[in-house]
């Protein structure tokens, strides 16, 4: 979901001009080379947008784009370090039960991709990438600060009755951290370059890419052992249970006061003691969850202090924000005229009312409305993507949970269930690579088609497909000799035939490994590179230049809609008395029956030309290629700019004929 967009930002109210990636290939090549050989005086670019640069040909990296790098890469692993555990903290710590635990989860990773509309609007138009990335970090770093001081054993209660309000508060301001500048950070890395440079920009979103991966795969295996390591801070007799400790056996005793069954009574209202071969209590339990988010905050300090430093090392390159021209604010008044103009006109008779579209392009011009035809054809696609994103973020929920009902050792190497979330990000970067030079050029040679809405349509039925698997999975971790007062129905068995007080479960040894997911995560991570790279790429050329950032925007939605459905999902389960593996039959039902949708969607939908796309990008007044200052006025050279233009405006014409998109309506 933290793929950069092939547009420098998710929003273009927070990038640099569109001009080098909006711009075909050979095109860049001949601005970026200048023209010619070393003798040759290199060309210039001019416009109103750019202004006259004297020197192209510059292909030197900018020295900023090493601590943006590094910024982000520290951003990332303090978010995925910090999610990687944050169900277990809420389930282990804070004594939630599931359903609880999963609705808290999935409710703050909503918001972290809700925020990013409203930090966007923010640097856009009034404080600027660079202010508003110092800014939202400062309270990101604090969120990060407040969660691991309140997981700290006892200073907010005893592990499994701790109050949740620092659980709450902290979440809430990473939530307005993280995504507040989620918009911004790629944006103001691609507004250090040049035009001339966009080789170099290419590369760095491949590097920035790199950087969020790794970030990404680190955080996820070096923070569950945090988690698990030992410390003096806490007090005996207090672990999460099924975790392995150190000099401990399989034994667990629980004593349990609770009337209350499910992962509340983990704790069981009282101590929780993890027996040693002994038959005592452990004399230095982990200390859990207060490593695991510390250092998380300690990298986010680090991203602040490196965003900072290169701000006076390195001179960064500053853009204005410009409230005028910010596309939410026209949106805005668009809908502003179409709703007024509604209300007003109910007052008239019928053939005098005005339609939408009339009263669109009274106030607001032609180009403006098909501009917005297109953006809403393009969000109409968008329609059954949540249900991809609402099986696709439970990688660290609902999968992390069943990962905890099962036996995590091979041979002498023990995973910890939050661990196994890393198989993700190292698919990620073996998958990509074997797609883009193997799977898709066989495809293409096979004459099958792939174009961008069949890819993406793949992807949701593979989301479908691996919680299908996840489902059977779920169903192996049933045993049939289950008693409902054991706490975990994989791992333990009643040894005893008492209920509450006392009881003891024992593992047998048998449980299913862990690896048993890997088939799932290898199918929704295929899923997720046709979709996720594939839905950026369509975003991207299917809008109008003018209209990108809103696109963007309607992307990241998918993915909040989808989060907050979860959450639905999971209480109307509850309410229900569904089993896990029942609710991921159900999952896998409802992700199945949104790539219909899609199907249907997709196969109504007409693709735009991607030409059209340089030629507003570019605009006939925007970017003038001429020769040097001597030749710029001569004869010859206005009539080829002349030239230009006329082309311009044929291919134009005809491209807009071919879309017939002055007859969409919005109404």
């Amino acid at each position: 979901t933290d793929t950069p967009s092939l547009s420098p930002s998710p929003f273009s109210f927070c990038s640099s001009p569109p001009f080098v990636l909006a711009m075909p290939t050979d095109a860049m090549m001949e601005v970026g080379e200048g023209g010619g050989g070393r003798d040759e005086k290199p060309a210039k670019v001019s416009g109103k947008a750019w202004g006259r640069i004297k020197k192209l040909g510059s292909k030197k990296y900018p020295s900023a784009i090493k601590f943006i790098i590094g910024n982000e890469f520290s951003e990332r692993f303090c978010y995925y370090g910090l999610r990687s555990i944050l169900v277990l903290y809420m389930v282990c710590f804070l004594g939630m039960e599931r359903t609880e635990s999963i609705s808290l989860y999935h409710t703050w990773t909503a918001l972290c991709y809700f925020f990013p509309i409203i930090g966007g609007f923010v640097a856009d138009s009034f404080l600027g990438k660079y202010k508003t990335i110092v800014l939202l970090s400062f309270v990101y770093a604090m969120g990060c600060v407040v969660l691991s001081v309140t997981a700290i054993p006892y200073l907010t209660g005893p592990p499994g009755h701790a109050d949740s309000w620092g659980a709450v508060l902290g979440l809430l301001l990473i939530a307005v951290g993280t995504g507040g500048i989620k918009p911004c950070v790629s944006a103001f890395g691609g507004d250090q370059f040049k035009p001339d440079q966009a080789r170099q920009l290419q590369t760095f979103f491949s590097i920035f890419y790199f950087s969020v991966n790794s970030g990404s795969f680190l955080s996820t295996i070096i923070t569950p052992i945090l988690r698990n390591e030992q410390c003096p801070l806490q007090q005996p007799g207090n672990r999460c249970p099924d975790f392995p400790s150190p000099n401990t056996t399989t034994t667990t005793s629980i004593s349990s006061s609770s009337s209350n069954p499910g992962w509340g009574t983990m704790f069981g209202g009282s101590e929780y003691v993890k027996g040693t071969s002994e038959g005592e209590g452990s004399d230095m339990p982990d200390c859990s969850f207060f490593l695991g988010f510390f250092v998380p905050a300690v990298l986010m300090v680090l991203s602040i202090i490196l965003i900072i430093v290169g701000r006076y090392v390195a001179k960064y390159t500053l853009v204005k924000p410009d409230y005028k021209s910010n596309l939410f604010v026209l949106a805005a008044k668009v809908i502003r005229t179409s709703v007024s103009g509604a209300i007003k006109d109910r007052k008239l008779p019928k053939e005098r009312r005005q339609t939408a579209k009339e009263r669109i392009i009274a106030a607001h011009g032609r180009q403006t409305y098909k501009d917005l035809a297109c953006l809403l054809r393009v969000l109409v696609v968008f329609l059954p993507l949540p249900l991809f994103w609402a099986l696709f973020d439970q990688q660290a929920s609902t999968w992390t949970l069943q990962a905890k009902s099962m036996n995590g050792t091979l041979g002498a190497l023990v995973i910890q269930p939050d661990q196994v979330q890393s198989i993700n990000p190292l698919l990620i970067l073996v998958l990509i690579p074997l797609f883009e030079k193997g799977i898709y050029p066989c495809l293409n040679k096979l004459k099958i088609p792939m174009r961008p809405l069949i890819r993406m349509g793949t992807g949701v039925l593979f989301s479908a497909v691996s919680f299908l698997v996840a489902a059977f999975v779920e169903l192996s971790l049933v045993q049939p000799t289950y008693d409902p007062a054991c706490l975990d129905k994989s791992l333990y068995e009643n040894s005893t035939a008492g209920h509450g007080e006392g009881m003891e479960c024992v593992c047998e040894g048998d449980c299913p490994s862990m690896f048993w997911q890997f088939p799932q995560y290898f199918i929704i991570t295929a899923g997720e590179i046709m979709l996720s790279i594939t839905g950026l790429e369509f975003a991207y050329t299917q809008a109008p230049a003018s209209m990108k950032s809103l696109v963007q925007a309607g992307w990241l939605m998918t993915v909040a809609l989808g989060n907050f459905l979860v959450v639905v999902v999971e209480n109307m389960s509850a309410s229900l008395h569904l089993t896990p593996a029942e609710t991921l039959f159900f999952y896998s039902g409802l992700c199945f029956g949104s790539f219909l949708i899609f199907l249907v969607i997709a196969k109504w939908y007409k693709y735009r030309e991607v030409e059209v796309d340089v030629v507003e990008a570019l605009g006939e007044d925007e970017i003038e290629l001429g020769v040097d200052e001597e030749e710029e006025e001569t004869g010859a050279s206005r009539s080829e700019e002349e030239k230009g233009r006329r082309e311009s405006e044929e291919r134009r014409k005809k491209l807009e004929a071919s879309a017939d998109m002055d007859d969409v309506p919005l109404h």
